[in-house]
This record gives C-alpha cells, structure tokens and sequence, in this order.
C-alpha cells in the first residue's frame, strides 16, 4: 500500500474535486472514488425526487 502523506489524506477525506496527489496511482483511485461517489449520490437524489413528484400525483 501506498504511504499517503497529510495533504493527501485531507483532500481524500474532505471530498474536493482535485486529485490530491503527484503519484498516478493515487490520483486514478482517487479520480475513480471520486466519480463513483458523485454518481451514486446523483442518483439517490434523482430517486429522492422522483418518489416526491409520484407521491404528489397519488397523494395529492
């Protein structure tokens, strides 16, 4: 395993969209991470949305 230092560790874990790092590896499990937490969290709300607006036609 990879020794990440501080920076990278903090960016990792706060979330920001720029890959942390100098090493390739890093910043391609960062870049993959990144995108699939974006995706999984665009689609719960999608799905959040879409339950609201069919809940609104049933339920008035």
């Amino acid at each position: 395993m990879i020794d990440l230092n501080n920076n990278e560790l903090v960016s990792i874990n706060g979330g920001t969209a720029q890959a942390p790092s100098s090493n390739a590896l890093v910043n391609l499990g960062y870049a993959a991470g990144w995108h699939a937490g974006h995706a999984i969290g665009q689609t719960i709300k999608d799905v959040g949305s879409m339950v609201s607006t069919v809940g609104s036609w049933i339920f008035g």
